[in-house]
């Protein structure tokens, strides 16, 4: 009998233990919509007294931000594919010159029932350890900036890259002119609509 009371607390215990795993590791939507307007709030004030803020650089007046709300459902773990060989990527800007980038990899992910792949680039300076997805997709020129977003990356983990569309964010471009941003290569245009992160600037 005392044996079956303590095989039933070990069992009761494991699945306490496991219950309590599983609650840890799962992303809290309440918590997480807090942590994208508190990096929102940042980036706005960011825009609004930072001295490289484009808007004050340019001295242009600035109003606010306009976003999509944040939905943890586009907070993707998307299956990242190591390029052995780095090439170099040519993008056109949007001043007609051309941006160079490496491609190391590829991210691939199903959304709307449909498999997407983005090309992952980094920069061809040394030292620079964020990796850059621009990319274009159903919502560009209508809700969204016609030239593209850019999402900005942490490197792959366990095969794993994590791509957070609530992040995504306009080009400098989107605000006004005299900057030289970089288009998405074609295989970065989406087939699907990206109703996450930044819409069009307010005043573009």
């Amino acid at each position: 009998m005392k044996n079956i009371i303590i095989g039933m607390v070990v069992l009761l215990s494991s699945i306490l233990i496991y219950w309590l795993v599983l609650t840890l590791n799962k992303e809290d939507p309440q918590q997480y919509a807090d942590a994208i307007a508190l990096h929102r709030h940042q980036v706005s004030e960011h825009f609004r007294y930072s001295p490289e803020s484009p808007f004050l650089i340019k001295k242009v007046n600035f109003s606010y931000l306009d976003f999509y709300p944040a939905n943890l459902d586009l907070r993707i773990k998307a299956t990242y594919k190591k390029r052995e060989k780095q090439d170099t990527l040519s993008l056109v800007t949007s001043e007609g010159t051309i941006d160079k980038f490496l491609v190391v990899g590829t991210a691939s992910f199903n959304w709307a029932e449909v498999d997407n792949t983005l090309l992952v680039l980094a920069s061809t300076k040394p030292n620079n350890s964020t990796l850059f997805v621009p990319f274009l997709d159903k919502t560009s020129g209508k809700t969204t900036y016609g030239g593209g977003r850019y999402l900005d990356v942490q490197p792959a983990n366990q095969g794993k890259i994590l791509l957070d569309f609530n992040k995504a964010y306009n080009p400098y471009c989107a605000y006004m002119e005299g900057y030289t941003c970089p288009f998405p290569p074609k295989e970065n245009r989406l087939a699907v609509a990206i109703e996450a992160g930044e819409k069009s600037f307010p005043d573009y």
